[in-house]
């Protein structure tokens, strides 16, 4: 039958309003050949790195246990990814009719926060890789016949202004936060599964996309030193449209110091032309209680 995605269970923490929710093995099958042969004469199962990737609109809540410098390591946890099954004839079937792929031990960063003109969400993207107990069982499981928590709802944002130097960026239509954390899965004594998950690097950028044409003279000479830069989501209001800017509910993507890089300027056809100004900054901070300018 059919399924849907589901609130995911990380530990003490849940992922909530999950947009997408994907499972991927990663693995790599050896071939094995007899001298000079064209055609397998063996097939092995060699390394892999599993992992899962999740699309979510609650940002706050996210990004709240997976720091964008630190990510979440979860270590003898309850990890738990649902899909909760569709029924024939109505919306979704009882208890104990779910698959769950099951893990305890991970690492959890995220890799994207991105938001545009006419998206209806900030959508914050992680990756969870999985981590074995020792190299060679693998760490999940999926598990069928299952019963499913309550979910709730948090809160949802929309795209909000871009900030750079202190003055705002006019006509942005959409902004992409990576956190560029790197992570290096290691195996030790044959195994295929990695057993130690180590983050190896941090390079953090921030893409504005703008339609102000004049306004790419200030990014002009293609690199120049940054002192501040911001992009902002703006809280939406159940019932209403968005919170005051003045209110400290809103999100703020931040660099104090970094280089600008003028990436591409141009147009097609009828469309508007367009700008791209990637930000490399040396330390990214994110905050859920922020006021806009």
């Amino acid at each position: 039958m059919s399924v849907a995605v589901y609130d995911a269970v990380l530990g003490a923490n849940s992922l909530r309003q999950v947009v997408s929710s994907q499972y991927s093995a990663n693995g790599r099958v050896i071939v094995g050949r007899a001298s000079g042969g064209v055609d397998p004469a063996a097939l092995y199962g060699g390394q892999a790195g599993p992992a899962a990737s999740f699309d979510s609109a609650d940002v706050a809540g996210a990004l709240g246990f997976a720091g964008v410098a630190t990510g979440l390591i979860l270590s003898s946890s309850t990890i738990t990814i649902p899909f909760n099954e569709r029924a024939n004839g109505g919306t979704f079937a009882g208890a104990l009719s779910h698959s769950v792929i099951s893990a305890t031990d991970g690492l959890l960063i995220p890799t994207q926060i991105a938001a545009s003109q006419d998206s209806e969400a900030v959508i914050a993207s992680l990756a969870l890789l999985f981590i074995s107990s020792n190299g060679l069982v693998d760490p999940i499981t999926i598990n069928v016949n299952q019963s499913l928590a309550a979910q709730a709802f948090n809160s949802q944002f929309a795209m909000g202004p871009v900030y750079f130097g202190g003055s705002q960026v006019p006509e942005a239509v959409g902004w992409r936060v990576n956190p560029g954390i790197q992570v290096e899965g290691v195996s030790y004594n044959g195994g295929i599964y990695p057993t130690a998950l180590h983050i190896t690097g941090r390079n953090p950028t921030i893409e504005i996309l703008f339609e102000d044409f004049a306004s790419a003279a200030t990014f002009t000479g293609q690199y120049q030193a940054m002192t501040s830069a911001a992009v902002y989501g703006r809280l939406r209001t159940d019932g209403g449209t968005f919170a005051a800017d003045a209110s400290l509910v809103h999100l703020k993507f931040s660099f104090a110091a970094g280089i600008t890089n003028m990436d591409t300027l141009g147009g097609s056809g009828l469309n508007n032309g367009q700008v791209s100004v990637m930000l490399y900054g040396k330390a990214l901070t994110f905050a859920s209680n922020s006021s806009i300018p």
